[in-house]
């Protein structure tokens, strides 16, 4: 269960903005900096257990990216100079791979060993993993969407690689082949989420948020009521969950798109919401507030922290919810 009320168990100033989204294992956090830098963090004590320096600044200026950490856990990190790279749980550099454009996070289906690599020019590839291989693993296949690309791909239970590039969501096969394509209006600026009975959802910017089955067809529209940059999670309870420029974050039935419940901050949500095992609800906005909200929809806590947040939030395993700003503050709340 994450944190009920507004204490701070601690705050560090990393160096530089956070519009990465942290990524927590057990009681380590793994928290990049726009400067470039991977933290993996103690979260008990809010100290550094190392840190690894991708020698150059993010490119991506407003998008948060994160590291994906594998059941194994080695971290796959979206850095700077085009690479992705991973390292051992102990901070070593184990292998990189390069993208042409600036990686979003990598997406991994642990069952196949293939991991997707997407990045901000519309580049998709697919790789085999290979446990425990301190060498980089071969490129199975690579293909290219429509540019601009904000959305980090996600992984079906089927395989299906799902990613959001130019106007549309593509639904690529374990093998990079096109299975479809849904085009919007207008530009699709966040990823897409897969809800629990197999629905895709997304947001695009003619302020509709989708629900698409997985062979392509559209099951439902929701009016938005302004843009998104929030991207949807998929909750337990086949539920996803997005904010919008209104500062409202949506609860919507993923089988039929119905509204089941709706939470307001103040000032813009450009990041996603994070969901706990009781259904509260954790978001921070774009004027500098930070929201906890209960299941029955009950305010359990604001914190005014100042400047803005674009880093998504993220829930540890003992409730610690812990957001970055762009100040460069990592914030933990317990």
């Amino acid at each position: 269960m994450g944190p009920q009320i507004a204490h701070v168990r601690w705050q560090r100033n990393l160096g530089s903005g956070i519009v990465p989204g942290p990524v927590t294992r057990g009681n380590v956090a793994y928290v990049a900096t726009d400067g470039g830098v991977l933290h993996a963090i103690d979260i008990p004590t809010g100290r550094d257990l190392w840190t690894f320096d991708g020698g150059g600044p993010l490119g991506l200026e407003d998008l948060s990216t994160a590291p994906t950490v594998l059941a194994d856990g080695l971290i796959l990190w979206p850095g700077p100079h085009g690479r992705v790279y991973a390292l051992s749980p102990d901070g070593k550099l184990r292998w990189t791979l390069s993208s042409p454009a600036d990686p979003l996070t990598p997406a991994v289906d642990e069952r196949s060993r293939l991991l997707v690599i997407a990045d901000a020019g519309g580049g998709v590839s697919g790789y085999r993993l290979i446990p425990g291989d301190d060498v980089a693993p071969a490129r199975l296949w690579s293909r290219s969407i429509a540019h601009p690309s904000y959305g980090n791909p996600a992984i079906g239970a089927d395989g299906t690689t799902y990613v959001t590039g130019g106007d549309s969501l593509y639904a690529l096969s374990p093998s990079g082949q096109l299975r479809w394509q849904v085009k919007t209006p207008q530009p699709v600026e966040v990823s897409a989420a897969v809800a629990q009975d197999g629905t895709v959802v997304f947001g695009s910017d003619n302020k509709i948020e989708y629900g698409v089955n997985p062979n392509g067809g559209i099951r439902w529209q929701h009016a938005i009521g302004n843009f998104t940059y929030s991207s949807p999670v998929g909750v337990p309870g086949d539920l996803v969950v997005y904010g919008n420029h209104s500062g409202v974050v949506s609860v919507l039935d993923a089988a039929d798109g119905q509204l089941a419940r709706s939470v307001h901050g103040t000032g813009q949500i450009w990041t996603s919401t994070a969901v706990d095992s009781r259904g509260d609800l954790y978001f921070a906005t774009q004027s500098g507030g930070i929201y906890g909200f209960g299941p029955s929809g009950s305010q359990l806590f604001q914190i005014q922290a100042g400047g803005k947040f674009d880093s998504y939030p993220a829930i540890a395993a003992d409730g610690t919810l812990l957001v970055g700003g762009s100040d460069g503050v990592l914030r933990a709340i317990r």
